[in-house]
């Protein structure tokens, strides 16, 4: 299944990892099944996706890659109503020309208003594969499996 296939019905996305992707990759492959060993990451609406997994599923998974989109209204104005958001480590990013950059920033100031450890990376791109090559490249050099309190959180990013 994907987004297109569930026309967008986010509940139902938000099951699909959990019922399918990771018992077939945990079944198959040599990967961890502890959410210390797992990263959930999207782009554009798969950043939409992400966000919500972020604040439906922040126990699942210890790291988050939110790029190029962000919940917005209520979900975003009821940050206060999920748990956990600060336990994981979580990376929001977007180009500095992108047209979506909007939710992405307010999402960075939601997350500093309620004292949440994340980084903010802005890159010099669109919404388009040069930022999610930067974002991802960010994401595994400076985040992923990295996962230390404090330490370079809440800080704005820019990559070159």
């Amino acid at each position: 299944m994907n987004n297109q296939d569930l026309k967008w019905d986010y509940k139902r996305i938000e099951e699909d990892p959990f019922e399918y992707i990771m018992p077939y990759v945990e079944a198959n492959y040599h990967v961890s099944d502890e959410p210390a060993g797992r990263a959930y990451a999207g782009l554009s609406m798969g950043g939409m996706t992400a966000n919500r997994m972020y604040f439906n599923h922040a126990d699942d998974f210890a790291y988050f890659g939110i790029w190029s989109y962000a919940v917005t209204g209520d979900e975003l104005s009821n940050i206060g109503t999920y748990r956990n958001l600060d336990n994981p480590s979580v990376m929001v990013g977007v180009g500095i020309w992108d047209y979506l950059i909007e939710p992405v920033q307010n999402l960075h100031t939601a997350l500093n208003e309620e004292g949440i450890e994340h980084a903010y990376v802005e890159v010099p791109a669109a919404h388009d594969w040069k930022a999610w090559h930067l974002l991802y490249a960010t994401f595994v050099e400076n985040h992923l499996w990295k996962k230390e309190k404090g330490k370079g959180k809440n800080k704005k990013e820019k990559v070159n």
